[in-house]
């Protein structure tokens, strides 16, 4: 075992080495090339782009490494009192959303194993849904409350209803969230340990994964983030709040004046509030609470769309208020947010290396010299050494191969998404708060599919002009060819995701060949 993780320590090492190594060999080929201003644009957008890849390859590389270390994972319980509990107070913020799904979730909050709990149902739907939710509520004796004007937010509607919390804690779950019975027991036995720690943060399993292609994916992205990149910043005291399955001390967010409004992430912005007064966070890597992951491409593109317009929005207020002086929050932490928040212009990095060497083959641009040996003998270590310590992480966790390049699929495939709400956020336009759908059917018509469709045609035509060229530059030609290949690939998977949902029954059977 140690053995190992000597290995994982000196591939990680060399893999940041190599990191470094081609980023200053694509600056001296950046430098070193004599534009027009046409190349000049394109070679500094596939730069960026480029950049943009290194440095979150860098921040997970580094994370890794410290994850590998000794001991990480520890932490300390307080052995609870069970006579004497802690009072939790658990809401239940929800709109609109179907009574099977909150009923399932009522069941698993009155169930919890913790007998100094109260359950708040804040319903934030319109008019029609409001008397049977009320029903439901009354029928698992929880407390229904609807503020007197519809929220605009989740954050809203729970700041509305946090004067009336006199708990010690306070955790949130999502209508569709499942949680298991020990779940506030272990929690509070965290926060207990010290009056520093201002909230837990726990992972969520989505359990539909199997009802279609798209929950598989999202699922699998998930894991990703909850299973490596969650623990590793939670070693920087710079785990941001989910919105979902976690625990906090009432006092600290009424300290901060609740939840932050003015995002439409809201529990990503209030986050850095907390850690700017000097609280704790902790991420608990155990699976408490099962929840559902988006069925559909419209609701998995919804979610993206709003996760990354709240996260840029919150970037450009960090920027303003650490210039301002307003923010105390540590080197590391500041890093931490800049990678969670920067992570969303993977859209603009896609499309840019996606872009480029269809442009090559088509019509010559971006075009400058870069010599083969220079430019293969840096980058084929850094893509090796980066890919193996990424699959080394994730096969620690019984991942495969196919189950990671799935998650790499639908991260590259939000691209459009990701491109308008970057752009949105950062013009300062207003992003109003949508919930995920659950349990819809339902796909993108086909029109709707053009920023892929097109981009599959681009890329056909370029490869095949570049074949007609190939005599030109076997190593230019050929490899921007095998680039449009691989994007190909990735773009044509956009037609089976754009599925409605199977019946979980129907998917088990195919799976286990009944």
């Amino acid at each position: 075992m140690k053995q190992n993780k000597r290995l994982f320590t000196v591939i990680a090492i060399l893999a940041t080495g190599g990191l470094f190594v081609y980023f200053i060999a694509r600056l001296y080929i950046f430098f070193s090339n004599d534009y027009n201003i046409f190349n000049f644009l394109f070679a500094f957008l596939l730069l960026f782009a480029e950049s943009h890849s290194i440095l979150h390859s860098l921040g997970f590389i580094t994370g890794a490494i410290r994850l590998n270390r000794p001991g990480v994972n520890y932490h300390r319980h307080v052995k609870l009192n069970l006579n004497s509990l802690p009072e939790v107070t658990i809401l239940v913020p929800a709109r609109n959303e179907p009574l099977d799904i909150l009923e399932l979730t009522f069941i698993t909050l009155v169930s919890l194993n913790y007998n100094n709990k109260k359950i708040i149902f804040l319903d934030g739907s319109d008019q029609e849904y409001q008397t049977a939710n009320k029903k439901l509520a009354d029928k698992y004796k929880i407390t229904y409350f609807h503020p007197p004007h519809t929220p605009k937010s989740k954050a809203e509607i729970i700041n509305q209803y946090l004067p009336q919390i006199s708990s010690k804690y306070l955790t949130v779950f999502d209508a569709d969230q499942n949680p298991m019975p020990e779940f506030l027991l272990e929690t509070v036995g965290l926060a207990e340990f010290s009056k520093k720690i201002g909230f837990i943060q726990t992972p969520q399993l989505y359990s539909n994964f199997l009802t279609s292609p798209v929950a598989r994916g999202a699922a699998l992205q998930q894991s990703i983030f909850y299973e490596s990149v969650c623990e590793a910043k939670s070693l920087n005291q710079a785990m941001f709040c989910c919105g979902t399955n976690f625990l906090m001390r009432t006092e600290v967010l009424k300290k901060i004046g609740g939840f932050d409004e003015n995002s439409v992430t809201e529990d990503f912005a209030t986050s850095v509030k907390i850690h700017s007064l000097g609280y704790r966070s902790i991420y608990y890597n155990h699976v408490r609470v099962f929840g559902m992951a988006p069925e559909t491409l419209p609701a998995y593109l919804k979610q993206q769309f709003r996760w990354s317009a709240g996260s840029i929005g919150v970037l450009r207020r960090l920027f303003i208020d650490l210039f301002l002086g307003r923010l105390k929050i540590s080197l590391s932490q500041i890093w931490e947010y800049f990678l969670s928040a920067t992570y969303y212009f993977v859209g603009w990095s896609f499309f840019i290396l996606m872009i480029c060497p269809a442009l090559f083959l088509l019509f010559n641009v971006p075009s400058y010299f870069a010599s083969p040996y220079l430019y293969l003998g840096t980058f084929i270590p850094y893509y090796f050494l980066t890919l193996v310590t990424f699959y080394s992480t994730m096969k620690k966790r019984h991942y495969k191969i196919r189950d990671i390049f799935t998650g790499i699929i639908m991260g590259s495939l939000s691209y459009p998404v990701l491109i308008m709400s970057t752009t949105t956020a950062l013009l300062g336009k207003k992003v109003t708060f949508q919930v995920t759908d659950k349990g819809k059917t339902g796909k993108l018509p086909f029109w709707r599919l053009w920023p892929w469709t097109s981009m599959i045609l681009i890329n056909f035509l370029a490869i095949a002009n570049g074949l007609t060229r190939l005599s030109e530059n076997y190593y230019a030609i050929g490899i921007n060819i095998v680039w449009c290949l691989y994007h190909s690939v990735l773009l044509l998977n956009i037609f089976t995701l754009n599925t409605s949902p199977k019946m979980v029954e129907k998917t088990l059977n195919k799976y286990l060949n009944i």
